[in-house]
């Protein structure tokens, strides 16, 4: 009909950095629904989806989680799946690093899932993942894979999501501010010489930060000494920490706020975990931990943020983006031998 106005493209956003993205774009309002874990501002009324693969995260110790996240999703699939893919089973188990609600799926009707497909080890592949979540709506749907390994990867997650929902154009300019953001970063570390950085990401067992962390650190006038840019995260043994000599250790916990980090931290210290981090210690050794909820393991705007916040940690006297005390905090823990 003459004059008919476009359908509103519904989205649904099931990573909390994909729904940042959303956010920084201005198309909150295309949100239908959301991850459990998504806390982006404006995103908050529409419906969760998902919840942990594993119970409740904040019932189990470190070791629990660990232990968990790393059995085999064979089982999974095979429980899931029985004698083959069912529409059902794959949104449930594929479509999310959670576990999917594929009723209310259904009862959404997205026209876009942002999103890391999950394949069970080769069980799957995306674009099965995708045939059968097009069969559990009723209708096409486009599936935007995100799984970012460094920087230009996390830029090119901002343009294909503004892609898909319409609005290229918004994309190319949240990256290039985030860029200007980050060269004023970068203008802070001219001159100053490298501190050696140790950014652990889990406590038992001990694992440093990879992917894009290695970058921050550079970006900042740090130097990462466990983990490489772009590489996986690093499981880290006292043998191994000999070689790692850090100046500066930084605890970004995945998923923990800046509360629930502090805990952790001391909690693992109590245990005698990062003994053998202070045995092996250059000089004396400055400590933070950071609000890892929303900073490091986010790998969308919150980005730019933890790069200020790296800056601040390396150099105090300067304080120049005032997230200390809300991000961050400094952590006297370990005394020196």
């Amino acid at each position: 009909m003459a004059g008919a106005q476009p359908q509103r493209l519904r989205v649904l956003s099931l990573l909390p950095a994909a729904t940042d993205i959303v956010q920084c774009l201005g198309l909150s309002h295309l949100l239908v629904g959301r991850s459990h874990e998504c806390d982006a501002e404006g995103c908050l009324s529409v419906p969760s989806c998902t919840e942990s693969r594993f119970g409740e995260p904040d019932q189990l110790s470190s070791r629990e989680i660990h232990d968990a996240n790393s059995t085999s999703g064979a089982g999974l699939w095979e429980a899931a799946f029985g004698m083959g893919p069912q529409a059902a089973a794959a949104v449930e188990w594929g479509l999310s690093p959670y576990r999917t609600d594929p009723r209310l799926i259904r009862e959404l009707q997205p026209d876009v899932v942002l999103t890391q497909v999950q394949t069970g080890h080769g069980a799957l592949d995306q674009s099965e993942v995708g045939d059968r979540l097009s069969e559990c709506v009723g209708k096409p749907v486009r599936i935007v894979h995100m799984d970012p390994q460094n920087l230009e990867d996390v830029w090119g997650d901002f343009l294909q999501v503004a892609n898909a929902l319409h609005e290229p154009e918004k994309g190319r300019v949240a990256v290039e501010q985030m860029k200007d953001r980050i060269r004023l970063v970068q203008g802070l570390a001219k001159g100053r010489q490298k501190r050696r950085v140790l950014c652990l990401q889990w406590m038992d067992p001990l694992f440093a930060a990879g992917a894009w962390v290695p970058e921050l650190l550079s970006l900042a006038g740090g130097e990462s000494v466990a983990a490489e840019a772009g590489g996986p995260s690093v499981a880290l043994t006292e043998e191994s920490l000999t070689e790692v000599r850090p100046e500066v250790v930084i605890f970004a916990i995945c998923g923990c706020d800046l509360k629930q980090s502090v805990k952790e931290v001391t909690s693992a210290a109590k245990r005698g975990i990062l003994e053998h981090v202070e045995r092996v210690k250059v000089g004396k050794l400055a400590m933070a931990v950071v609000n890892a909820a929303k900073l490091f393991s986010r790998p969308g705007p919150t980005l730019v943020e933890s790069l200020e916040v790296i800056a601040e940690v390396l150099y105090p006297e300067s304080q120049p983006f005032g997230h200390r005390g809300k991000l961050w905090t400094s952590l006297e823990l370990l005394q020196s031998t």
